[in-house]
């Protein structure tokens, strides 16, 4: 592999999965319906960090959509495959540099600058394509690899971007849900559809990206993909980090706790199977691999002290099926039977319309909720059970949306088959989270003005708009300079308005002025200048 080498500090964080551990369940905390209750976030004010992410996001966004600014640089990267390999799938295909102001990041260790630089990385979807393998340069500039080519980046974000906005749109859409259910359901809905499998020569799996595409992953990604869902639905939460694991710690009712979903999915167990052990704990459900990391154990000081174990039905009773949701009440499958639970009681009910069965399973689908087992496929409608295949043989459910899985699947053994497409969905990405997040925009580009130009004395001339720029609605920008080509004793001046004085220029000169208009949205991330007016002479 040919990249281009690294000065000063790389670490490169990769995580496996840890063992088993027991289960317990004290107190049940109701709050909230469909987003977060607001928590207090008191790790939230470091401006380093803030200051790492916004940039990083600025950077990609300008370079991505063609926006005026600092722009970050993404270079492809050629690979070499290994001896006795003539494939190079899931290595390195692109790196990008983004560049911070030196004085802000003065005396900051490279090591912490990393780390903040994967934080960026596990709280902001648009970074879903990019690796925690992180260069750190004297200069002030910050080299982060990804899997994917340049050219391709656009359409990665968008496509996990649709696939976190399928997850969140039953928990934006329900009429109530309290926090705790909806970590379960983001929980269970992660779980479902990923699958531990660590490649050592695939680096696709450590990225959030990686997660959308094709589900196995190892830790490092079910944790930045909770955490971003958890975060678009408004809930403090961060990923915390041993030597070889992450996972996730949420705020709930003023208190943290923590979601370690790889845990709750075993290797080598379908992807129907769902554990529930190790979500909404404390730590003292885990034997081993959850000691933070030095620098969290200061980021994040005191979080550790301040941990509780909330009690819900799932961890109470063992359940290890799915929980599916119809907007009022939740099913899943347990000794056979298909049991109903309000989401608030601690205890679930079985529903009697459904004949015990060996393979009983449940799915859902645009709200509506289906049964299967070796009797067959069925939709449960008003407490009754409507026959949709009885000749088939149903062992699991899966509901995804995926390029190439969409919809409610059955498993019969280990062969899943799609029995019902999801359709269009009706809510996007943009719908749930706003216009502020997309990673591109249409940028307005002003039409050329026209303007008047007056000496106005010796050493200072007038210029006045008198037909306005299209699309300029942040005023002009006017060039002045002594070379017809402009590219000498250049002079700009930006006005607000539609005129202004340009001083400071020399009695007896000969000088060329042009003028352009200024478009900007209410975010100073984008700016687009217009096209230059025809070019007017003055002596002084």
């Amino acid at each position: 592999m040919v990249r281009k080498k690294i000065a000063g500090l790389a670490f490169s964080f990769v995580l496996f999965l840890g063992i088993f551990a027991g289960v317990n369940s004290p107190n049940r905390i109701i709050a909230l319906a469909a987003s977060a209750t607001p928590q207090t976030d008191e790790y939230e004010n470091n401006s380093l960090v803030q200051y790492v992410e916004k940039t990083m996001n600025e950077q990609l966004i300008a370079a991505l959509s063609g926006s005026d600014g600092v722009k970050a640089v993404i270079d492809p990267v050629e690979e070499e495959p290994a001896d006795g390999d003539d494939t190079v799938a899931g290595q390195y295909k692109s790196q990008i540099q983004f560049e911070f102001n030196k004085n802000k990041i003065a005396g900051m260790k490279a090591k912490d600058l990393i780390n903040y630089v994967g934080e960026a990385i596990y709280s902001n979807p648009n970074f879903c394509m990019l690796s925690t393998d992180v260069g750190v340069y004297s200069s002030g500039t910050v080299e982060v690899q990804s899997v994917i080519e340049p050219d391709k980046y656009v359409d990665a974000i968008r496509r996990y971007k649709s696939f976190l906005a399928d997850i969140e749109r039953l928990p934006k859409t329900a009429k109530k849900m309290t926090d705790a259910e909806i970590l379960l359901y983001l929980h269970d809905r992660v779980v479902q559809w990923a699958k531990y499998n660590k490649a050592d020569n695939d680096k696709s799996i450590y990225i959030p990206l990686g997660m959308a595409d094709s589900g196995q992953v190892v830790c490092q990604s079910y944790a930045a993909v909770m955490n971003h869902l958890m975060r678009d639905l408004g809930f403090v939460s961060y990923v915390l980090e041993s030597p070889d694991h992450a996972w996730n710690v949420v705020k709930v009712d003023g208190k943290w706790s923590y979601i370690d979903a790889t845990w709750d999915d075993p290797q080598k167990k379908v992807r129907d199977f769902v554990m529930h052990n190790y979500l909404l704990v404390d730590s003292s459900v885990f034997t081993n691999g959850h000691e933070i990391e030095e620098y969290e154990k200061t980021r994040f000081a005191g979080i550790t002290d301040n941990l509780v174990n909330i009690g819900i039905l799932p961890k109470t009773e063992s359940i290890l099926s799915p929980f599916v949701y119809d907007g009022e009440n939740w099913y899943y499958a347990k000794d056979g039977r298909v049991m109903c639970w309000d989401g608030v009681s601690s205890s679930a009910q079985i529903v009697e319309a459904v004949p015990q069965n060996s393979s009983r399973c449940v799915g859902e689908l645009n709200g509506d909720i289906y049964v299967g087992g070796t009797d067959g496929l069925y939709k449960l409608k008003s407490g009754k059970l409507i026959t949709v295949d009885a000749g088939l043989s149903v062992e699991g459910m899966l509901y995804c949306k995926n390029e190439s899985w969409c919809g409610l699947w059955y498993r019969s053994g280990n062969e899943w088959t799609c029995f019902e497409t999801a359709g269009e969905p009706e809510t996007t990405y943009e719908d749930l989270n706003g216009v502020e997040n997309l990673e591109v925009i249409e940028l307005p580009v002003p039409t050329s003005p026209v303007f008047v130009l007056k000496k106005s004395s010796q050493k200072s001339i007038r210029v006045s708009v008198t037909e306005l720029a299209e699309n300029a609605n942040k005023g002009y920008q006017i060039q002045v300079s002594t070379s017809k080509s402009f590219k000498t004793d250049k002079i700009k001046k930006t006005i607000k308005g539609k005129s202004g004085t340009v001083t400071g220029l020399t009695s007896g000169k000969t000088y060329y002025v042009r003028v352009r208009g200024i478009w900007k949205n209410t975010s100073t991330i984008y700016k687009k200048l217009g096209e230059w007016s025809e070019v007017k002479t003055i002596i002084l």
